[in-house]
């Protein structure tokens, strides 16, 4: 018993058999318009499926050979943009990096501490708010005075009466004996 055509019902004992070159004139006239069949139509059930077993591995093959270097390319492509990515990362990181030391230095130049630091000094009244003007100050309030390296408390005074320590005074340039110091340029 031979193979049964996939629409036949398994109860029928009819044999099952490839069709062959008369058959396929017959079937297909208007298609093929030669009085001898063709080479191809020659089919020896043998050896045409032998060819197309040959064909069939051959084309597995070749199928199987181009997925492979299809994903060795993948593989490469996808190294050299894990690459890049790394390097792009680091480079954003080191922007940020750059882009928060600049802003770290405009706040240092911005603070007030910057500005303690070239000699001002900040004084606080009693609820540790800055004043700002002579007139804010009492005589007898207490004072908080923050300078670049410390803090110092003090008492206000009264206007006038306080006088700068004698040791701040500035001394007199002396004058040097035997001339009268440094002559016109324009000559008078």
């Amino acid at each position: 018993m031979g193979r049964q055509p996939p629409h036949s019902s398994p109860g029928r004992a009819r044999q099952w058999r490839p069709l062959g070159p008369k058959l396929i004139l017959r079937i297909f006239p208007a298609r093929i318009s030669c009085s001898r069949p063709p080479a191809l139509l020659n089919l020896n059930p043998a050896s045409q499926s032998f060819r197309a077993a040959g064909r069939l591995a051959a084309g597995l093959r070749h199928n199987a050979e181009a997925q492979q270097t299809r994903i060795a390319r993948g593989r490469d492509r996808i190294g050299v943009l894990m690459e890049r990515a790394a390097r792009a990362v680091l480079t954003l990181i080191d922007h940020r990096a750059a882009r928060i030391e600049r802003a770290g230095q405009l706040l240092a130049a911005l603070s007030y501490q910057g500005v303690l630091a070239r000699g001002f000094a900040l004084v606080r009244g009693p609820e540790s708010h800055p004043l700002r003007a002579a007139a804010a100050v009492v005589a007898g309030m207490r004072l908080d005075i923050e300078f670049h390296d410390g803090h110092v408390d003090a008492v206000a005074g009264n206007r006038g009466e306080v006088k700068p320590p004698a040791d701040t005074a500035r001394p007199k340039p002396k004058r040097r004996p035997g001339g009268e110091g440094q002559g016109s340029l324009f000559g008078a």
